[in-house]
């Protein structure tokens, strides 16, 4: 809630900032030796012939402007689950293939309390990412992807357009630096994974456009738009600490999204800030692939 009034937080300047960051991320590998290991078996990587699965709850804050629906900016409370799973390429060496589910809902409200909007949203982000770095404590993985985003925003004081759909489908660039970090023989292991969107397709009706205007008189030219960075920019980060307990690893971490386009004469910001909490699972995989 606090990050989302931040005027830094509702800029372009966070995502430009946050690619510069990880764009010098491999500078930090200067402090490591240049002796080589398997990662897998330490935890940070998946070996072979398994894959590494997490499930994460959320909690924390969304705040959301549509010009389409209303003026006003609306805030509120957001929930969150997220799966997530890495495996390695049997038919390609150093190529990894993790895959992202995410779910998001939040109950908002405008500033003053009398109006109230409800957002939901799911994202699929499979990709493909080749590991670029491998040092003992250290790993860096990226590669292109792709970002399918569905879902909805509902204003409740609307009565002719009280509801906007969200479908973004695009190309994308992916990318993770691991980091194992040792407190007295205890490994964590520390994660920062960002995925941004490139082109692709984005359905934002133009403003003033009805819904029954494009199912019915078929009028779908002004709400199909062609999305690139000039016009539609997100992106989402996850931060993580892996810890191991029993069998297991204990997760915690922050999860930002930041999605907002300009299109047909409507504004769109939508971002949100969860703190996480999950399991990680070491999972065999048998024959077939499972």
């Amino acid at each position: 809630m606090i990050l989302g009034r931040c005027r830094f937080f509702n800029s372009t300047v966070l995502p430009m900032v946050t690619c510069a960051l990880f764009a010098a991320i491999p500078l930090v590998t200067w402090a490591f030796p240049d002796k080589e290991t398997d990662l897998g078996e330490v935890g940070m990587s998946p070996v072979n012939k398994e894959r590494i699965s997490a499930v994460s709850l959320g909690f924390g804050g969304m705040n959301a402007l549509d010009e389409y629906l209303s003026p006003g900016v609306y805030r509120g409370m957001a929930f969150d689950f997220s799966y997530q799973t890495i495996r390695r390429f049997r038919q390609a060496d150093g190529w990894y293939s993790p895959y992202f589910f995410n779910v998001v809902a939040s109950p908002m409200r405008m500033g003053n309390g009398n109006g109230r909007t409800y957002a939901l949203m799911l994202d699929f982000r499979p990709s493909w990412e080749r590991l670029w770095i491998q040092k003992p404590k250290f790993t860096l993985t990226a590669g292109p992807g792709l970002f399918v985003r569905v879902g909805g925003v509902y204003n409740v004081r609307n009565s002719n357009n009280p509801a906007q759909l969200k479908l973004h489908i695009a190309a994308s660039v992916s990318g993770e630096a691991a980091y194992r970090l040792t407190v007295s023989s205890f490994p964590i292991d520390l994660r920062w994974r960002i995925d941004i969107p490139l082109l692709g397709y984005n359905f934002s009706p133009d403003f003033g456009l009805q819904y029954y205007e494009m199912y019915y008189l078929g009028q779908m030219s002004g709400a199909s738009h062609f999305a690139w960075p000039g016009n539609l920019l997100m992106l989402g980060q996850r931060i993580s600490a892996d810890i191991p307990v029993g069998g297991v690893r204990l997760r915690l971490g922050y999860m930002g999204d930041y999605w907002g386009y300009n299109m047909g004469g409507v504004r769109c910001r939508i971002f949100s800030n969860t703190f996480l909490i999950g399991i990680v699972r070491r999972v065999e995989i048998k024959h077939n692939g499972r």
